[in-house]
């Protein structure tokens, strides 16, 4: 037994190391994949990001020719008609904006999982505003080429109500103090988790596979979201 009670210190020890040097192959193999998706996605990024500018009116003009016409002080007028081509397809998913839709193919499938399922993704799209992020996302694709979300936890505070038995102090008629219980209402705030979803705004810190086969990139192997925190709130 003191043989055993030595090992146990020795095996949680070497089980620690092992499982962090394995964080650290996993976080090297990790920035390996970034700084290969990152070099293959740079050259892509590029073009979507003149695209969006182009569609802005920004760049519409040869950069030489450009330049020779502001030193003889003429004009560079621009009239860009590219927002006239990408308003009537925004505004035709804003009338008919996407969802989320459930199929039930499945032989285990019956109404009242459909349902359930059916009801609790409408209320993630609801609290998200997902209406709202699919338009901007879409319009995001109309213009630089790339639009995107993300389904992230969150953290909520709901009220949860419980019953409990109140004691009341009185007095009866003789003036002897009594005790009754009375059933009182509490409402505690709880925190839980929540499912949202949420816009990506620049589509830049995004890294997809580059070697993924799919327009929509669902068979990404990995996926690398770039972004900046201070140090206060990380």
């Amino acid at each position: 037994l003191c043989g055993l009670g030595q090992l146990v210190p020795t095996l949680r020890e070497v089980l620690g190391t092992a499982f962090r040097l394995g964080q650290r192959e996993a976080s090297k193999e990790l920035k390996k994949t970034f700084v290969q998706y990152a070099a293959d996605w740079d050259e892509s990024e590029h073009p979507r990001e003149e695209d969006g500018k182009f569609a802005k009116g920004e760049g519409q003009w040869d950069p030489e020719t450009e330049a020779r016409r502001l030193r003889a002080h003429r004009d560079c007028k621009v009239y860009n008609i590219i927002p006239g081509f990408i308003r009537p397809m925004v505004n035709q998913i804003k009338q008919n904006p996407p969802s989320i839709t459930i199929y039930p193919v499945s032989e285990e499938s019956d109404d009242d999982s459909y349902n359930i399922l059916a009801g609790v993704i409408r209320h993630i799209e609801y609290s998200s505003n997902a209406q709202r992020i699919y338009t901007v996302a879409l319009e995001s694709v109309a213009k630089p080429g790339l639009g995107a979300w993300r389904v992230v936890p969150k953290k909520i505070y709901k009220k949860v109500a419980r019953m409990i038995d109140q004691p009341i102090q009185s007095f009866d008629v003789y003036g002897n103090p009594t005790t009754r219980f009375e059933p009182t209402k509490i409402v505690d705030i709880v925190e839980d988790i929540d499912i949202g979803i949420e816009l990506i705004k620049d589509t830049s810190c995004l890294y997809f596979d580059p070697y993924c086969k799919s327009i929509d990139f669902s068979d990404s192997k990995w996926v690398f979201f770039k972004n900046t925190v201070t140090e206060k709130e990380y």
